[in-house]
């Protein structure tokens, strides 16, 4: 197939689109939707190409990086969870539009005028401001709630297994689980962390 240089929009009306992996037949795609705590399956092949449906819903937080687990499902990171104590930051703001609003627009005046300075005076501190406003660093790290969860999901969407880390621990906010080549780590990421963690595949409990 010879690429084209148009642009055509599959899915919209997304809240936070964030993580996409295809499928390993890449009959379909799996976007998550981390502000609405679901994923969504658009097909790609096959009759219901062109269609799209909810993959799984109700996550125990929004979902982050979606990758191949090896076995024909998915591994999902979840780098908050979500419980009744510690309920994220979506679900306070869910009931409140015009504060998400504002701070949307706060966000997007800091972010702005920082740009601006770094493109006439670029530095090491602006650009890590710019990071860090983009991200919402600071707010992340300093969350009560450091479990992170990896769930193991298989083609059609089921839950099959979970890996959860310990209250506090060093391993915490996972944003990605990456299986090797030879299926025998997984690599565990998080862009709030600086290091990478290695697991054997055997002590995570997939299926």
């Amino acid at each position: 197939m010879i690429p084209s240089e148009e642009t055509t929009v599959l899915l919209k009306d997304i809240h936070f689109a964030n993580g996409v992996q295809l499928s390993k037949d890449e009959s379909f795609v799996l976007l998550s939707e981390a502000c609405r705590f679901r994923i969504w399956k658009y097909y790609l092949k096959g009759k219901k190409a062109g269609q799209s449906e909810i993959f799984i819903d109700g996550l125990p937080g929004p979902a982050d990086n979606i990758r191949s687990d090896e076995r024909g499902g998915f591994l999902v990171g979840i780098n908050i969870q979500r419980t009744a104590e510690h309920p994220s930051a979506i679900d306070r703001l869910s009931n409140l539009p015009l504060l998400r609003k504002f701070i949307l627009r706060i966000t997007t005046v800091m972010y702005t005028t920082v740009s601006f300075v770094d493109s006439i005076f670029p530095t090491e501190y602006t650009g890590q401001a710019k990071y860090y406003i983009n991200h919402l660093e600071p707010t992340i790290s300093i969350h009560p709630n450091t479990k992170s969860i990896v769930l193991q999901l298989d083609e059609n969407g089921k839950i099959k297994s979970s890996l959860q880390n310990s209250e506090n621990g060093q391993v915490r906010l996972i944003s990605e689980a990456t299986m090797d080549e030879e299926g025998e780590y997984a690599y565990l990421g998080s862009p709030y962390n600086h290091g990478i963690w290695r697991i054997k595949v055997k002590d995570m409990g997939l299926k």
